[in-house]
């Protein structure tokens, strides 16, 4: 039988009182299913286009997935919002993956299987090397060599002189500072490839 059914589930993350927004996408077929556990890049949020994703695995596939907001962003909790931290979000990805592992009467906690796009697509890697239990990853357009694509394009000075300043505050405590995700070329921004901030606000 085809067909899906999705709720919300509120997740624990690893900082206290902090709970993930995550979507389960269920086949509709007996359980327990194997599981996909999502995120997208950078600063997307499951909104972004991660849906057809959990549809097509839960209808097609007979795979139940879990998608997940970081912390700091989309519907998740977290103070300051759209504040990126790359171990924040694999301790995310991580909380996620224990949550369906505690459910066996749910999901099959052999076949757990991690998917992430552009820059988690990363995360993916790191995951798959940290926890040799799970079954496989799935990289979408992913950033797989972070040193080889921060040179890959001109040097941004500006970026670099706000990247060094952000981490003397945060070693000192201070307040993090803030840019842009997506921006036209020569904006302060991360991304600045011309179509970036086309693909950014296409969803």
């Amino acid at each position: 039988m085809s067909g899906h059914t999705r709720e919300s589930v509120r997740i624990l993350s690893a900082s206290p009182g902090i709970e993930l927004d995550v979507w389960l996408y269920s086949p509709i077929s007996p359980a327990p299913f194997p599981v996909v556990v999502a995120g997208h890049g950078l600063s997307l949020v499951k909104d972004a286009g991660l849906a057809a994703f959990g549809e097509e695995w839960a209808s097609r596939a007979h795979f139940a997935s879990l998608i997940l907001d970081y912390r700091h962003f989309g519907e998740s909790g977290g103070e300051p919002r759209n504040l990126i931290s790359l171990e924040k979000q694999l301790q995310d990805y991580q909380s996620v993956i224990d949550w369906a592992r505690a459910r066996p009467e749910k999901f099959r906690v052999d076949k757990i299987v991690v998917m992430g796009s552009a820059l988690s697509g990363l995360h993916v890697a790191e995951l798959l090397l940290r926890d040799q239990r799970l079954a496989g990853g799935m990289a979408h357009c992913p950033v797989l060599d972070g040193y080889a694509t921060s040179i890959a394009g001109p040097v941004n000075v500006r970026l670099m002189f706000w990247a060094f300043v952000d981490s003397v505050k945060g070693k000192l405590g201070l307040h993090p500072v803030f840019i842009a995700a997506v921006g036209h070329p020569g904006d302060l921004a991360f991304l600045c490839a011309p179509s970036c901030y086309l693909g950014k606000f296409s969803h």
